[in-house]
């Protein structure tokens, strides 16, 4: 039978896969951007996944060859939707 430390954890363990993928997508966007890839960094890394992540899309969308299809972009909202279901 299952227990709350057992939850907690998995709750625990679902968040920090959730954390890895929104630093990942914040590290993305800094390369991205234009200028010097750690004041990118510094300027991204306390904001929010939502609009970083709109922030992402909409600069790469505009370029020649889109790193994600618009699927991987659902993708990553139902990811920050879940994440943000279960942090708050």
């Amino acid at each position: 039978m299952a227990t709350i430390k057992d939850f907690h954890e998995l709750v625990g363990a679902t968040i920090m896969a959730c954390q890895r993928i929104e630093m990942d997508i914040k590290l993305m966007y800094a390369g991205m951007m234009k200028g010097d890839f750690k004041r990118n960094l510094s300027t991204v890394k306390n904001k929010a996944l939502g609009p970083v992540l709109a922030e992402l899309e909409e600069l790469d969308i505009c370029s020649k060859n889109p790193y994600f299809s618009v699927s991987d972009y659902e993708l990553l909202y139902e990811i920050k939707d879940f994440r943000n279901y279960w942090v708050h």
